[in-house]
């Protein structure tokens, strides 16, 4: 039997000690004011029950995709002009068990009462996407006091959930690399992203998607832009330079830039860091470099280099259909000659 003396307080109930949810760690807490609430119901506790054995009913998550977005819809009750109702929220995206300041929804203004419009948000490129991460929600009147995911709150309600992200869809689950899936990484590869940008198709891929494969998105950040070029030929470079398996050859042999995608473990890209740990950021992209030999040279250079269109190099033989070749086991064995004498062509730029 539990006795309360004075208030009882609404508690979160994702896992304690990951997340900070009982009193000891000073987790989460609100007054109950009945009708005051997300949802239609919040329940005094002793302390949190764990794991996720409180009722929460308040907020539903639609989809949330790796290096795009997801949304969720909430509903409250109780809300006066004496007594509004304010939301934050966090979801732990790179699933280190902490509700960073980098991890808080912006959501701003009053909530009404009753469903509200959903509210949209960035989901960084580089989140975890192996079971599950919990998300924090608080509602009360008082925004100073629910703007941390801790700490006591005067009324209102905390909702934790435990919620999955997906993945990418345009990036290959077993070899981001490997852009056209065909379990190899070759200048194939380079050539279906660089025909993608030089046909003017969205940089910003369409959700659900369309198309699958080729994987365009080489770096996982929900966007097709040189950089997933950059990323495919820094990979072959690596791979070439360090004697990874290829097929049918080894050295300067044409047959050492088609390398296993399914056997080989992928090498270092250079490139840039941002707070979520992804390893390109929109924000912060360098000026892109590409390894050719033992020299560095910049993307753009490089370019300009094998053709003369603004992004990447024109056909090499304008008659040969690239990406059916690519596809299409049996075409390529009927093309070889044409095949290697074009791919030789992008050997010699590369390395």
């Amino acid at each position: 039997i539990n006795i309360f003396l004075g208030e009882g307080f609404d508690f979160g109930d994702a896992p304690d000690p990951l997340y900070a949810s009982k009193s000891d760690s000073n987790g989460p807490r609100h007054k109950v004011i009945q009708g005051f609430s997300l949802g239609d119901t919040v329940t005094a506790d002793p302390d949190a029950r764990l794991i996720d054995e409180d009722l929460d009913d308040g907020v539903t998550f639609t989809s949330i995709i790796s290096g795009f977005t997801g949304s969720m819809t909430l509903t409250a009750q109780g809300i006066t002009l004496a007594r509004p109702g304010f939301v934050s929220a966090w979801i732990d995206f790179n699933g280190n068990g902490i509700f960073e300041a980098s991890e808080k929804i912006n959501i701003s203004g009053r909530l009404v009462n009753g469903t509200n419009t959903p509210i949209t948000f960035a989901v960084p490129a580089g989140s975890k996407t192996t079971g599950t991460v919990a998300a924090r929600i608080r509602f009360g009147s008082d925004q100073v006091a629910i703007a941390s995911p801790t700490g006591e709150a005067p009324d209102g309600e905390v909702e934790d959930y435990l919620v999955t992200i997906q993945s990418n869809p345009y990036t290959n689950p077993t070899n981001r690399f490997d852009v056209n899936g065909d379990t190899f990484v070759s200048p194939i590869d380079v050539l279906q992203v660089v025909n993608y940008l030089n046909n003017g198709l969205p940089t910003r891929p369409p959700i659900p998607p369309t198309g699958v494969p080729p994987y365009y998105d080489v770096d996982g950040d929900g966007f097709i832009s040189p950089l997933d070029v950059l990323g495919v030929i820094n990979y072959i470079n690596g791979r070439s330079s360090g004697g990874g398996e290829g097929e049918g050859g080894s050295g300067s042999d044409l047959g050492s830039s088609w390398i296993s995608a399914a056997s080989s473990a992928a090498p270092a890209v250079e490139s840039a860091s941002n707070s979520t740990g992804s390893e390109f950021s929109n924000a912060t992209r360098p000026s892109s470099q590409l390894r050719t030999g033992s020299t560095a040279t910049s993307l753009d250079s490089y370019l300009a280099s094998i053709g003369s269109q603004d992004i990447g190099p024109a056909m090499f033989v304008d008659s040969i259909d690239w990406i059916s070749m690519a596809d299409d086991n049996a075409e390529k064995s009927s093309s070889d000659a044409m095949l290697g004498t074009a791919l030789e062509d992008v050997l010699n730029d590369l390395f």
